[in-house]
């Protein structure tokens, strides 16, 4: 499952209409759209409008319905403010995420590899200003993120959250038409969206079920090998999932270790040993 949040219909149009997303007419308390029935995998994507309590409810809303969360993938996808480091149309992974409202920081767990400039996203109660954006050149500012990232962290991993974001300007002074806005942002978004969608597309090349089930047996084996407590279990299959992604054959890379001898480890200690170097050697 993909889950898609954007703020405002503008943010999300290139992504309606690139993977031909339906809206649900029976859903009324978010404008929401999906994708076909036998698409794998499964899109959804809701317009939460503005702000972090807006996108909390959001994301908690399609939390709650989802039956497989080890599976799914969150992006939120919009439009932000920043200094004159940035130009507009620069496309921004959060790497830092930092709500104004609470004083409080997250960490998106960033496992794959992108194209985009990665910075601090400053999560803010109110638009950002010429004067504010002038104050943060190494961050950009958002009003929805850390609210998306705070409810979505009680249901998923950090791994499982991504936040793109497209410069639309560099402080507001005052306050544009709204049909301005509009079509403003729509060209802003369709713009970044020929440089997002390869990405998303790599994303969502989810595995076959022939190879989910070798993906299952690889990570079976390698965690009796290693004598996993849940804790390691999880590190593993958060690697499997990485290398998926990326593409490195970390099937040769274990058989080889195997084949030498080093696998499978005497006990738990060698294993989480030999886990934290496999790790440095893929990542």
């Amino acid at each position: 499952m993909i889950y898609f949040f954007c703020a405002l219909y503008e943010e999300a149009q290139f992504l309606i209409e690139a993977f031909q997303l339906k809206k649900n007419s029976e859903i009324h308390c978010f404008q929401l759209y999906e994708s076909r029935k036998d698409r794998v995998p499964k899109i959804t994507l809701v317009i939460t409008g503005v702000g972090t309590v807006a996108s909390a409810v959001a994301v908690g809303y399609l939390a709650a319905m989802d039956n497989r969360r080890e599976e799914t993938l969150l992006i939120n996808i919009g439009t932000c403010g920043s200094g004159e480091r940035f130009p507009v149309g620069t496309v921004i992974l959060g790497n830092k995420l930092w709500n104004e409202a609470t004083g409080r920081s997250y960490y998106p767990d960033i496992l794959f590899q992108h194209p985009f400039r990665e910075t601090e996203i400053q999560t803010g109660i109110g638009i950002a200003t010429v004067e504010k954006t002038a104050k943060g050149e190494n961050v950009v500012f958002d009003m929805e993120a850390a609210g998306i990232y705070q409810a979505g962290s009680r249901f998923y991993r950090p791994d499982q959250m991504l936040f793109l974001k497209v410069v639309s300007d560099h402080g507001i002074r005052e306050e544009l038409p709204q049909e301005y806005q509009r079509g403003m942002l729509h060209s802003l978004m369709s713009g970044a969206g020929k440089e997002m969608l390869p990405f998303l597309n790599v994303l969502m090349n989810i595995q076959t079920e022939e190879e989910t089930r070798e993906w299952n047996i690889e990570a079976e084996r390698l965690e009796k090998e290693l004598h996993c407590s849940v804790t390691m279990a999880a590190e593993v299959e958060q690697l499997l999932r990485y290398v998926n992604l990326t593409g490195v054959n970390l099937h040769a890379v274990l058989e080889a270790d195997r084949a030498a001898g080093i696998l499978p480890c005497k006990d738990k200690k060698e294993g989480k040993a030999y886990l934290a170097q496999l790790k440095q050697r893929v990542l």
